[in-house]
């Protein structure tokens, strides 16, 4: 673990919340989505840029700011994983961690919302089933 980050576990209400303010500001017409990789924490990269993101590279056959814009409107408390803060950037709001399958890949969408509520920061990093258990879901529903 980077000793540039703090990593934490919110309450379920605060993590219910900010996927409510997600879902309202992905039907905002002012909504700005930057996407970006872990090399560009802060550099903003517009999604009109994304052909050069990886993304582009893990979803070629298909719009992958669609297929994101989808799989963000989709998630649950169950997919919530941890909220990070990176001290780096002290100014900056937390980015809340949740593990989602896009398009058959399993993947950490990393997601940043602004106190303007119309800007979006997504981080997204590929993921294997062998990172995480569901243990390490705070809130997801264990099946019996």
């Amino acid at each position: 673990m980077s000793k540039n980050y703090n990593h934490r576990i919110e309450q379920k209400f605060v993590v219910k919340h900010f996927i409510d303010q997600l879902r309202e500001t992905l039907e905002n017409e002012a909504l700005e989505l930057f996407i970006q990789n872990e090399e560009e924490q802060d550099q903003e990269v517009d999604a009109e840029d994304l052909d050069q993101n990886a993304l582009s590279v893990l979803f070629s056959n298909q719009d992958a700011t669609e297929l994101l814009m989808q799989a963000m409107r989709q998630i649950a408390i169950g997919d919530y994983l941890e909220t990070v803060k990176d001290k780096r950037f002290p100014d900056k709001s937390e980015r809340r961690v949740f593990v989602k399958t896009i398009a058959d890949q399993l993947l950490a969408v990393s997601v940043r919302l602004e106190s303007d509520l119309t800007h979006v920061f997504v981080e997204v990093s590929g993921f294997e089933e062998s990172d995480v258990a569901e243990a390490d879901f705070p809130f997801k529903k264990v099946k019996s």
